[in-house]
């Protein structure tokens, strides 16, 4: 009976350790590698909003900065002001650096800078003369307009061109298969609607217009969505008789242009009973109805035809108008209302 060598069985398990290991180190960083490349994503995508938010915290801190710069000018302008460096250890020479360093920038703007002889009778004393009085209220104008409202200025202009240089506002790449679960949720394919068009025919569908005089009107007969394969025209023996066929829109707004606008004519549709009277074709005869000075309906082979079909068909335009006698189920019926002068 054989077996297995302990050497094998030990590298077997090894490898297989190993194995798992590494598999439940992946279920472990899989989350991390998301939230990592998540957080890259959102920066980048943040840019923008960055721009924006830099905007406008520089625009605010800039308008506080010329307010303060507008106070300085009044307090400098409308009142008068001594200077004075005041000090227990600091050398003398410590003050003239100091002052040379910070006025160096503001002397590139074109504002004074005070030299060492200006700055060491300032020291412990007031300055008497009126024009050291001016030198130094203008180096401190300038100091507040270089250190204070060109940083600002700057900041702000540089976060106008990166919010024009970012472009668009971000966009989520939604084609992407990471969102596929997410739209099925928030744009779902279909999505239920509800009943649009109650049962109540009588209700959202327009009547058969009221009948009129047709002494002298021409008479029509149109077809109405006939089944392939219907004989057509249908033999009838009325004279001048204006024949038509629809089985699209368009076909029956051309036939009705023939009706004209008088309402005098005799129209006589024709249609097949075993189409169902639903609304949309009970619609089409209420419609053509108004074009005409009396219509009727003409159930094609209504002699041989299923008689429950013909009963709905006739319930159905009861409920929209058409009186009885002009719902035609015969041959010679057809052809009599056709003939009839009124």
């Amino acid at each position: 009976m054989g077996g297995v060598r302990p050497d094998v069985a030990a590298r077997t398990a090894h490898a297989a350790g190993e194995g798992a290991a590494v598999a439940v180190a992946a279920r472990g960083l899989g989350p991390a590698v998301w939230l990592g490349g998540g957080a890259i994503e959102v920066l980048r995508n943040q840019r923008r909003l960055w721009a924006v938010s830099g905007v406008l915290t520089h625009a605010l801190w800039l308008a506080a900065l010329l307010g303060a710069l507008l106070a300085l000018l009044y307090a400098v302008w409308f009142t008068r002001f001594e200077f004075t460096w005041q000090t227990t250890v600091a050398p003398p020479g410590f003050f003239v650096a100091l002052v040379d360093a910070l006025g160096w920038l503001p002397g590139l703007l074109g504002f004074p800078r005070p030299d060492a002889d200006t700055v060491l009778a300032s020291l412990n004393a007031p300055a008497s003369d009126a024009a050291a009085h001016r030198l130094w209220a203008w180096w401190l104008v300038g100091i507040a307009v270089a250190y204070g409202v060109l940083p600002r200025l700057l900041a702000l202009l540089g976060c106008l061109i990166g919010m024009s240089a970012f472009g668009r506002a971000p966009r989520l790449d939604l084609a992407h298969a990471d969102w596929a679960p997410v739209l099925a949720r928030v744009q779902p394919a279909t999505h239920r609607t509800g009943v649009s068009d109650g049962d109540g025919t009588a209700s959202v569908i327009d009547h058969i217009a009221t009948p009129r005089d047709t002494l002298g009107g021409p008479r029509h007969l149109l077809g109405l969505e006939l089944h392939p394969g219907t004989p057509w025209p249908p033999a009838l023996g009325v004279a001048d008789l204006h024949v038509h066929q629809a089985d699209a829109h368009a076909e029956r707004e051309a036939a009705l242009k023939h009706l004209g606008d008088e309402r005098r004519a005799r129209l006589l549709l024709a249609l097949d009973p075993r189409n169902t009277p639903d609304r949309g074709l009970l619609r089409s005869i209420a419609e053509c109805s108004h074009r005409a000075a009396r219509t009727g309906v003409w159930l094609l082979g209504g002699d041989t035809a299923n008689p429950e079909r013909i009963a709905l068909w006739r319930e159905r335009l009861g409920e929209i108008g058409l009186p009885e006698r002009d719902c035609l189920a015969r041959h010679n019926d057809a052809a009599r209302w056709l003939a009839e002068d009124a």
